[in-house]
């Protein structure tokens, strides 16, 4: 009985000598197939999407890179227009990130194990909201510049007293009046009493007693 023989091209026979291209191009087709089937298997690092590509139920880890296309998830939930300005609940943004809210409280907030600060709509209102009751801190240059404490005192220049409602300290700058005329003064519709103004008329601080402007002079 003949042996089986193949040589280096893959030509080969069973049972004789003889060889059989038509077997050397089953072997080059299993072979070709294999290859294929590694190609697909291979993970891909970047995928590529062309022309209006839709997705479902897809979880990806890694780096989506090139194009300039639109990307819409959620009929605007999330949308990326063609020149890379996001929108959330929009579908066009009118900002490098443009967040709209629509009825109802909400918007944008940063969260840590303890901290939440916001941007948004509360009651109606736009707003920026803390939830905690440790101090609000606004820096400039890396400086603190003032303070709003659990208790709404407002400091500026240091920790507000707990009697003081706004506190301002510094040892080189002081605190500015509002600067206006006797005509401008006199103009104040429905003044409250303890309302204070400097009047550059006079050159003199006022205060309204309730009753009408009195003149702060020295003894």
């Amino acid at each position: 009985m003949s042996n089986s023989y193949y040589n280096s091209t893959f030509t080969a026979a069973i049972g004789t000598l003889a060889r059989s291209s038509t077997l050397r191009a089953q072997f080059l087709l299993v072979e070709t197939g294999v290859t294929a089937m590694e190609a697909a298997l291979a993970p891909k690092a970047s995928p590529t999407f062309t022309g209006n590509t839709t997705l479902a139920n897809v979880s990806y880890s890694g780096t989506l890179t090139g194009g300039t296309g639109v990307v819409n998830i959620g009929s605007g939930q999330f949308y990326k227009d063609s020149s890379g300005s996001v929108g959330i609940g929009t579908t066009t943004p009118s900002a490098k990130l443009d967040v709209v809210q629509g009825s109802g409280d909400g918007g944008l907030q940063y969260r840590s194990s303890s901290r939440t600060i916001g941007i948004g709509q509360v009651g109606g209102e736009a707003a920026l909201y803390w939830g905690s009751t440790t101090s609000l801190i606004f820096y400039s240059g890396g400086v603190e510049r003032g303070r709003i404490d659990g208790n709404g005192n407002m400091g500026l220049g240091a920790t507000a007293n707990a009697a003081a409602l706004l506190d301002v300290q510094s040892t080189t700058k002081g605190f500015r009046l509002p600067n206006m005329t006797t005509t401008q003064k006199n103009a104040i519709s429905s003044a409250p009493a303890g309302l204070m103004v400097f009047d550059t008329t006079l050159g003199k601080a006022c205060v309204y007693s309730g009753a009408g402007w009195e003149t702060i002079t020295s003894a």
